[in-house]
């Protein structure tokens, strides 16, 4: 993997600190969210070990969690079940912040074990995450090359894509948009929070946290195809996953962790259609995002992205393939319970 301009977007955000939360319209907000909101699991009667996932939903690094606990609870063997909660951008931290003690405030986190128990344990960083609880994406012989092309990725096209889709997005004219996205699958107080805090110096905000303006765009576009450009190369002797060679015809390493990571990544600017519930409606979507999602898909890394959903998504297990139907693909869904604290139609 080649190296990029050290002037790329971070992969991790600055942490939010408790204080930050306690001043000002976030102060507010995390009153009414802490009053309003509850957190609650899903049932399975068959598993016993229950994760609590926290996400800000739209999230792509979310998305690469979501997909390895789906794998992780769709394989009989596993007696891991999940339950997700998701959150609007920035309002997440309130929960993260306080399910780690102040010690963290980035999506996405998994919660696992009791509470009530001393052996809770939080987890954040979602290679961290992945490799901690999804090791059959990770074949022993091979966990060095797929943890490398994991990094890069996670380095120069998870960030990149970020800000290249947020400027375009936190724009006074698809806040109404942004904002009945970011809130679809979250708790009833924090969708009217954050669709009133939007167009009131939130976006602004996430725009300076994440230093997202034109010029940082358009350098993070220039770095997206050059990450296509690398996985169209790596594609293009022939092999079927990113971790497979020629030279071993005999040995395929098959779908790994080094795949869903791309696809999961590439998929918030490819958006195949497994993900129709987590994106904007294409009416509703900037030109400019779709003259770069139909020049991407183009590609061969475009190409393997969606045929990596289309036959990976969904499987029970990572050396299963799903020859799903194009024409009326499954759609990934947020697992999640009803997690306001009293009757909506008090509010």
């Amino acid at each position: 993997m080649e190296a990029s301009p050290q002037t790329l977007p971070a992969e991790n955000l600055r942490p939010t600190k408790t204080k930050h939360l306690n001043r000002g319209p976030f102060n507010f907000a995390k009153i009414l969210i802490g009053t309003f909101q509850k957190s609650g699991r899903r049932h399975d009667h068959l598993k016993t070990e229950h994760v609590r996932l926290i996400t800000i939903g739209i999230s792509h690094y979310c998305e690469k969690v979501r997909w390895g606990l789906d794998l992780l609870e769709s394989d009989p063997s596993s007696p891991f079940f999940y339950t997700e909660d998701a959150h609007p951008p920035a309002l997440a931290a309130v929960t993260t912040l306080q399910v780690s003690k102040g010690e963290a405030s980035q999506c996405p986190m998994v919660v696992l074990g009791d509470k009530t128990k001393s052996h809770e344990v939080v987890l954040s960083d979602s290679t961290t995450i992945l490799k901690t609880l999804c090791s059959a994406l990770y074949p022993i012989e091979f966990i060095d090359e797929i943890t490398s092309v994991e990094q890069y990725l996670d380095a120069h096209l998870g960030p990149t894509v970020r800000c290249f889709l947020y400027n375009e997005l936190l724009r006074p004219q698809y806040y109404s948009s942004v904002a009945n996205l970011c809130t679809s699958n979250t708790s009833l107080i924090e969708s009217i929070v954050f669709k009133q805090m939007i167009g009131s110096g939130l976006a602004d905000g996430m725009r300076k946290a994440m230093t997202i303006n034109d010029d940082t765009a358009l350098l993070s576009l220039e770095e997206v195809r050059n990450v296509f450009d690398i996985v169209s190369d790596m594609l293009s002797d022939g092999r079927e996953y990113l971790i497979d060679r020629r030279e071993r015809i005999h040995q395929s390493v098959g779908f790994t962790a080094a795949d869903l990571t791309f696809a999961a990544l590439a998929g918030a600017i490819i958006m195949p259609p497994e993900l129709k519930l987590l994106q904007m409606e294409e009416k509703d979507l900037p030109l400019k995002l779709i003259e770069v999602r139909n020049e991407l898909r183009l590609t061969p890394a475009g190409k393997y992205c969606l045929f990596i959903y289309r036959n990976h998504r969904f499987s029970v297990d990572v050396n299963q393939r799903l020859r799903s139907n194009k024409s009326s693909p499954r759609h990934v869904k947020i697992k999640s319970v009803d997690r306001n604290a009293i009757n909506q139609s008090k509010l």
